[in-house]
């Protein structure tokens, strides 16, 4: 498609997004969980750039992005650069600002010459509960491909150049949710980001009949404040509907009965932490601290009795 496109120097970098399934025909001894599998969805972008000193600053704006996705995610990571020797030693400073930028461990293979279509590229891996590393997110500064492919665009003079290529991926949506579960599966007691917990607050009514009505009402403050919550109305008793939250880890619990319905403190039980008593006011300002700058998406419902039930097979 590229090589058929009409660029001119005026239009680079030209980004091209690309979001589909991908398959790797695995040998089924090496298939594992959602870290190895046959079928995945990855998405990827493609960006033309004019030269190499634009193909690099273009490679440092995507650096700086899925650094600050990764970081997002809470996972520890390192970072893992392969570099031509000769382009090290032109673009040393550069290489060294992104690793800076990123704060993490990073290791630097210089190649002795030219054995790729690239003469940079790295690899954040992420670290999962056994040690081992999985790869998620990389760039490829590619000075070769367009040459082959013929993609070319005309320069300030008039003239026909090729292109560079900065291929670049966040890595297998799958890759990303088997990091975070293992990542999360290091904590005690297991935690999500706060910012991915399908549900950040739960609310527990003593009594579905007496205080079920001021429940829902604090959901809904809640819900305006852009914060995920629901009320569990089940007909369970309180310390079972308090073991089931803490089963699906969720972050906030909050047991409301006649007290806190005349009063002015709630018992917020935080994961993995004590109950402390604290003011509606302040549990939003608590967690918009620690989701700022995230993206959010409300749950549709509010009460947990009217959800599906899901059951595995006998």
């Amino acid at each position: 498609m590229m090589k058929d496109a009409q660029l001119s120097y005026k239009h680079m970098p030209v980004r091209l997004y690309e979001f589909a399934p991908s398959f790797r025909y695995e040998a089924s001894g090496n298939l594992s969980g959602l870290k190895r599998l046959r079928g995945f969805w990855m998405p990827d972008i493609h960006s033309f750039c004019s030269n190499i000193e634009q193909g690099l600053v273009e490679y440092q704006m995507l650096y700086h992005h899925y650094i600050d996705l990764a970081n997002g995610t809470g996972v520890n990571y390192a970072i893992a650069f392969r570099v031509v020797k000769d382009f090290y030693d032109s673009h040393k400073a550069k290489i060294v600002e992104m690793i800076k930028y990123s704060g993490t461990p990073a290791f630097i293979e210089i190649l002795s010459d030219m054995k790729h279509y690239w003469v940079l590229k790295h690899e954040i891996n992420t670290i999962d509960g056994s040690g081992g590393i999985c790869q998620t997110s990389t760039i490829q500064l590619d000075i070769k491909d367009a040459s082959l492919y013929g993609i070319t665009y005309i320069d300030q003079a008039g003239q026909m150049q090729n292109c560079i290529i900065v291929h670049s991926s966040i890595g297998s949506l799958e890759r990303w949710i088997f990091s975070i579960l293992e990542d999360a599966l290091k904590k005690n007691p297991p935690t999500l980001p706060l910012w991915l917990s399908p549900t950040q607050v739960r609310i527990i009514p003593v009594s579905e009949e007496k205080h079920i009505s001021f429940c829902i009402n604090l959901a809904q403050e809640l819900k305006q404040c852009k914060i995920r919550v629901d009320v569990d109305d089940r007909k369970e008793k309180v310390g079972w509907r308090i073991r089931a939250a803490e089963r699906e880890w969720i972050p906030y619990i909050i047991v409301c009965g006649d007290k806190e319905q005349t009063g002015a403190s709630l018992p917020v039980r935080i994961r993995g932490k004590n109950q402390i008593q604290m003011s509606l006011s302040e549990l939003v300002q608590l967690i918009n601290r620690q989701t700022f700058g995230m993206p959010f998406r409300s749950l549709p419902g509010v009460l947990v009795s009217k959800r599906p039930i899901f059951k595995g097979r006998d």
